[in-house]
């Protein structure tokens, strides 16, 4: 290879690493952001309720069914 093929191999691959570096750093970001707004708006911590609430009574009731 010559010396600018080579030049620009190096360039290319900092380039890439340096995407990738800056994609990783976004999602990151993300899902900092998200956690930061779920915990203001506690519409996370209401689904999870939800959530928790919906499972207990499908169990209770999956429970008496099979009590029958």
């Amino acid at each position: 290879m010559t010396t600018r093929e080579e030049r620009l191999n190096a360039l290319k691959d900092a380039v890439d690493e340096w995407a990738d570096r800056e994609v990783e750093r976004y999602e990151k970001q993300v899902e900092f952001l998200t956690s930061v707004l779920e915990g203001r708006t506690g519409s996370g911590q209401a689904a999870q309720h939800v959530v928790e609430r919906a499972s207990a009574l499908a169990e209770e009731e999956i429970q008496a069914f099979l009590e029958e």
